[in-house]
């Protein structure tokens, strides 16, 4: 018989909020207040599965609205950043009107095969948050509403 021990699949964590990030005009990557955050575990596999994602709109008609994760080796963002936050693989990014909002997430494997990403450690802590960001046009603006992050352990 062969068990499962806690440290080849830790939980699965999550993360959300509801709080409104009102008139977001950086299209650099920032993290909002409260941030939306998890420490976890990695499992034996060194993979993990992360779904972002969350509610936002575009005030103006001209840009989207970005939701990645960002994550970091240790148990928050004084480690080494191993996941800059983009939206390429990992990410969620929104197009609506003003008058709209829209709702949505990605899943994705982390590490991305052939991403050249960096193998998690087994039983190492690490942080992984919400990270947005508008893609702007001249005098842009977007509102994200909701914002989560859920973290799980990947065979």
């Amino acid at each position: 018989m062969t068990y499962v021990r806690a440290r080849d699949w830790p939980p699965t964590v999550q993360a959300a909020d509801y709080t409104d990030q009102l008139n977001l005009t950086s299209s650099s990557y920032v993290p909002g207040s409260p941030e939306v955050g998890v420490q976890f575990v990695a499992p034996t596999s060194g993979r993990i599965i992360i779904t972002i994602g969350g509610g936002a709109r575009d005030n103006t008609n001209d840009n989207r609205v970005f939701l990645s994760p960002q994550i970091f080796e240790g148990p928050d963002v004084s480690g080494t950043e191993i996941l800059a936050p983009s939206v390429t693989i990992h990410g969620w990014g929104q197009t609506s009107t003003a008058a709209t909002a829209g709702y949505g997430s990605r899943e994705s494997l982390y590490p991305f095969p052939g991403a050249g990403e960096t193998e998690l450690v087994p039983g190492q802590v690490y942080y992984a948050r919400v990270m947005m960001a508008a893609e702007q046009g001249v005098g842009a603006s977007a509102d994200v509403f909701s914002r989560f992050i859920i973290v799980e352990p990947a065979p």
